[in-house]
């Protein structure tokens, strides 16, 4: 695969696709992909100062992604004391979201035994705590990650929720990880040429509210922030249902709605499929599709 964010289509052997969320960003985010990459492929990593936050993306057998993740938890926990974190980033673990996503053979079904499994390793290996959201969850009250997450760490801390995995609501310095088999998701950045926060928000909003209609952009989760050490505003999305809302449509609308654009960004990786829905001009290959998402979108792929 030339383009590496890039998950060609017609894929066969079990596979599965996590793009784990660690809250640290700079040279920690090395240390924990190293610590991966023993054991599992890693086709993307990338970190942000402001947010700081890592994604760090595995692609693998399901037994690969497993003692991966495991891994990465562990130099997390050892790496990351969430005490002394700052970020603009909501926050409840020193690794946060841990994703299950099915490809290939492989399914939902086993994509939440898997998790599963994973939750109970990394308490007995990394003492952390496991919440369980989306297909993976055992409570309602946890399946959605933003009703989850509310509050974040501190609030773990204070005993505000029982975990699913762990006899204690968080670690003292790692917190505590959701862990859950979810369908595939876009994680999507429109990096404002100027420092307009309000307008930033006065979009996301917008957003949220036609979502929130039933009207478009389902499945769109929505923030306007401002990017300190840059000096520049962000709209920042998850895009749960690619099947629904693109990129593109989302590119779009803030350009009608006067937001000034100077780049675009993917956190992770994408299919190809959905990387195709987000253009105009020719996507038959990887290749093209990377070359037009530049062009359309202000959008560089590795």
């Amino acid at each position: 695969m030339s383009r590496r964010q890039i998950i060609p289509e017609g894929l066969s052997d079990k596979l599965i696709w996590s793009a784990v969320n660690f809250s640290c960003a700079g040279p920690v985010t090395g240390e924990i992909r190293a610590s991966i990459e023993e054991l599992c492929p890693v086709i993307d990593s990338s970190f942000d100062m402001d947010h700081n936050r890592s994604v760090i993306t595995l692609l693998g057998s399901p037994s690969e992604v497993l003692e991966g993740v495991v891994a990465g938890v562990k130099s997390a926990a050892r790496l990351i004391d969430l005490t002394k974190h700052t970020g603009a980033h909501p926050r409840m673990g020193a690794a946060d979201v841990i994703p299950f996503v099915p490809l290939g053979s492989s399914t939902m079904a086993e994509a939440v035994e898997l998790s599963r499994k994973a939750g109970e390793r990394l308490f007995a290996d990394c003492g952390v705590p496991v919440y369980f959201y989306e297909n993976s969850a055992v409570r309602e009250e946890y399946r959605n990650l933003s009703d989850l997450r509310k509050g974040g760490f501190e609030s773990f801390a204070a005993g505000g929720k029982t975990p699913d995995v762990g006899n204690v609501p968080v670690h003292p310095t790692a917190g505590a990880s959701a862990v859950g088999a979810r369908e595939p998701l876009i994680a999507y950045n429109i990096d404002f040429a100027g420092d307009d926060l309000e307008k930033a928000r006065e979009i996301a909003k917008e957003i949220r509210h036609i979502r929130d209609a039933g009207k478009d952009f389902i499945g769109v989760k929505a923030l306007g922030l401002y990017l300190r050490s840059r000096k520049i505003a962000q709209l920042s999305f998850n895009i749960t249902r690619p099947d629904k809302c693109s990129m593109g449509e989302l590119f779009h609308f803030a350009r009608f709605r006067g937001c000034p654009i100077a780049r675009s960004e993917l956190i992770g990786a994408i299919r190809f499929c959905d990387l195709k829905k987000s253009l105009t001009g020719k996507a038959d290959t990887i290749e093209e599709a990377a070359e037009t998402a530049k062009k359309e979108l202000y959008l560089d792929l590795n």
